[in-house]
């Protein structure tokens, strides 16, 4: 669950990989002249380099970034790069049982500086692609066993699975991780009929959330609802319009106030601009400029 408020729907879908029979290799996102989003794909259509990056009006225009990069072989999904300019830097490998089934997933974390400053990897604005990502958070990474030792102490815990159908018809899967008899975790993820997921509760020893969908006849989500402090019931909420396939506005409230809205602007079938606006006066996104505009650009395999 998220520990700070961060909603993000979850399949909503811009682009399409395949344009007149071409494979889409790259996206870009602009504000002014400024690169704020970058995305890479590899020729079997999957997202491989995923970078956002935020201009900070207080920090002087210094940029917060983020990105994710993937790694597979042989159509399974090996590693993975996390890295965010003002908070940390990971690695994730995926353990598979002899059958190719997802067994676990271990993440080991950079060690952060003894003396923390503002944005304190904002040079990573400057990486554009999945292996210069990740030989700049191997590079960190103090000792090469520390995954080992990590995989070592993760595979000690219980891990506890079900699946099953509740007493309204949807399939339900429920997963609990157990260390020294303590529940440490609790996942309960509830599908419609067709497959979607309308619900999921997260229980850890810090926090406790509940996420809900829900979705138009043709299958698009439609709201997002993210209860993120139960004991206080605070929430956000999204609300997303369509036009016919396409996602043409999308309303985010902070509990009941409208804080932010989206607008989605397409030529044939590409997104092309998206407006940000915001409307919250709330103190943690004075930063935040009135109105963004972000401009897309598509590059294709040959």
């Amino acid at each position: 669950m998220h520990k700070t408020i961060c909603l993000l729907p979850i399949i909503l879908i811009f682009t399409s990989c395949d344009v007149e029979n071409k494979t889409l290799k790259s996206e870009i996102q602009t504000q002014n002249d400024t690169i704020v989003g970058l995305k890479n794909y590899d020729n079997k259509g999957r997202l491989t380099f995923n970078k956002t990056t935020q201009i900070i009006e207080d920090w002087n225009n210094d940029l917060m970034t983020w990105i994710t990069a993937e790694f597979y072989s042989n159509d399974k999904k090996t590693s993975s790069y996390y890295a965010h300019s003002n908070y940390t830097l990971n690695k994730t490998i995926y353990d598979y049982d002899s059958e190719n089934n997802l067994r676990e997933t271990y993440t080991v974390s950079v060690p952060k500086p003894k003396t923390r400053t503002r944005n304190i990897y904002k040079e990573i604005y400057r990486i554009n692609n999945s292996d210069s990502l990740k030989s700049y958070i191997d590079s960190r990474l103090r000792n090469s066993d520390t995954l080992s030792k990590v995989i070592d102490l993760e595979r000690k815990k219980e891990k506890f699975y079900r699946s099953y159908k509740d007493d309204k018809g949807y399939l339900t899967k429920e997963l609990w991780t157990i260390i020294d008899s303590l529940q440490i975790s609790k996942t309960v993820e509830k599908y419609n009929e067709d497959n979607l997921l309308i619900s999921d509760y997260t229980k850890t020893r810090f926090n406790e959330g509940i996420h809900t969908f829900m979705y138009n006849e043709n299958g698009q989500l439609i709201e997002e609802i993210e209860k993120y402090d139960i004991k206080n019931d605070d929430f956000q909420r999204k609300v997303h319009n369509y036009n016919d396939s396409r996602l043409i506005k999308t309303l985010f409230y902070h509990n009941n106030d409208l804080a932010f809205t989206y607008e989605y602007i397409y030529k044939d079938t590409l997104l092309m601009r998206k407006i940000n606006t915001r409307i919250t006066n709330a103190k943690g996104f004075a930063n935040r400029k009135r109105e963004e505009v972000i401009e897309y650009e598509y590059l294709y395999y040959e």
